[in-house]
């Protein structure tokens, strides 16, 4: 990898693309992992939070409370 192409290397766009193109990236191990927990998180914390009323706001405290 050349990083005489990114001259001055600062925590703006420039440093996140030298993260992403980085062929050992932490981020493209996780990345795809991380989008499929928080599709599915966000799907039941719209849910939880906008279509249940108080009551089943309370079963579902039941049944997740193990």
């Amino acid at each position: 990898m050349n990083l005489k192409k990114k001259p001055g290397l600062d925590l703006s766009g420039s440093f996140i693309s030298l993260l992403w193109r980085w062929r050992g990236s932490l981020y493209k191990l996780c990345y795809k992992e991380l989008i499929c927990f928080l599709v599915p998180f966000g799907i039941v914390s719209i849910i939880y939070r906008q279509a249940l009323d108080v009551e089943q706001k309370r079963w579902f405290a039941i049944v997740t409370d193990t």
